[in-house]
């Protein structure tokens, strides 16, 4: 419960990451980090939810679900090397970097909404 008031809480501060662009623009590379951990925190426990709801659909749904959630964790892992490489870059080296972040985690964002949206449909 406490990583969804996060997201909303988070979703509050500006919206979905590509919603304004300038929103977050002018944030330090600690703060820049610090949202996206929050951001990929509140994924992973909403994941961990759509693995148990997807656990109980009917067997075609449910092969159709895990095969998302599947690309879904290969593209954190995406977004994992990402930030990895974030906290190797100092100075403003690391800006460099962002827009790659930034666009990894909107994907990302998207591709749970997809998800969100399927399950709401199979198990409404």
């Amino acid at each position: 419960m406490r990583a969804l008031s996060l997201l909303a809480l988070f979703l509050s501060m500006g919206g979905a990451l590509g919603d304004d662009p300038g929103v977050f623009k002018h944030e330090s590379k600690a703060d820049f980090q610090k949202r996206m951990e929050t951001l990929r925190a509140d994924l992973d426990v909403r994941l961990a939810a759509f693995e148990k709801k997807a656990a109980s659909l009917e067997k075609k749904a449910r092969k159709a679900m895990d095969k998302k959630i599947r690309d879904l964790r290969r593209d954190e892992k995406i977004l994992d090397k990402k930030l990895a490489k974030l906290k190797d870059k100092s100075g403003d080296k690391w800006e460099d970097l962002r827009e790659g972040i930034d666009k990894a985690a909107d994907h990302l964002k998207k591709a749970y909404e997809d998800i969100a949206d399927s399950l709401k449909k199979e198990h409404p």
